[in-house]
C-alpha cells in the first residue's frame, strides 16, 4: 500500500497530546487528543469531514478503503472509527466488525447515503456500531455526535445505537 493512500492531518501539532485549563484551580493538565479515523473511498466526502471538525482539537487519519483503515488502526491509538458503508473490497459494515473484533474500545460510527435498514440493523448488532448518519448529514450535528459519544467514552459508559437521518 503507498504512502499516498494513507495521510494524516497537516495541523502543526501531531503530538497524542493536548493541553487544558481546569478552571477550578487553574492547574495545567495534558490529555490525550482524540484520534479520529476517517474512512471514505470518496476524497472529497473525506475532506468535507475534515474540514467540519478541524474546529475540534482531533488528530485525524484519512483511508481511502478498509485495508488502509486497518494499517492505520495497527499503528496508531485509534479512539473512533467513522467509515462509509459502500465502498470497494470490504463494506464499512464488515470493517467495522472487524475493529469492534480487534479494537473492541474503538467508538465505531457509520456513514451512508444508502438507507438500508436491514443492514444498519445488522450493524448494530454484529459490528456494534454506536451510531449511523445518513448523508448528507448536519454539521453541527455530527460534531455534537463525536463530542458526546467521546465524552461517554472517556466516562466510561456505554452506548445506546444512534439513528441519525436527516430532518430527525
Amino acid at each position: 500500500m503507498s504512502d499516498s493512500m494513507i495521510s494524516k492531518s497537516n495541523k502543526p501539532n501531531h503530538s497524542r497530546f493536548s493541553s487544558q485549563w481546569l478552571s477550578s484551580n487553574d492547574d495545567f493538565v495534558a490529555t490525550p487528543r482524540r484520534q479520529l479515523l476517517l474512512v471514505d473511498d470518496d476524497d472529497n466526502v473525506r475532506h468535507a469531514i475534515r474540514r467540519e471538525l478541524e474546529v475540534e482539537d482531533y488528530k485525524i487519519f484519512e483511508a481511502c478503503d478498509a485495508e488502509a483503515a486497518l494499517q492505520i488502526l495497527e499503528k496508531n491509538t485509534i479512539d473512533m472509527v467513522i467509515s462509509d458503508q459502500r465502498m470497494p473490497v470490504m463494506s464499512g459494515f464488515k470493517l467495522l466488525e472487524r475493529v469492534r473484533h480487534l479494537y473492541p474500545k474503538t467508538i465505531r460510527i457509520l456513514i451512508s447515503g444508502y438507507t438500508d435498514f436491514s443492514g444498519l440493523v445488522a450493524a448494530i448488532n454484529d459490528a456494534n456500531i454506536t451510531a449511523f448518519i445518513n448523508k448528507p448529514w448536519d454539521e453541527s450535528e455530527l460534531r455534537e455526535l463525536i463530542r458526546n459519544q467521546l465524552s461517554e467514552r472517556r466516562k466510561g459508559r456505554s452506548f445506546k445505537p444512534q439513528v441519525n437521518t436527516p430532518g430527525a
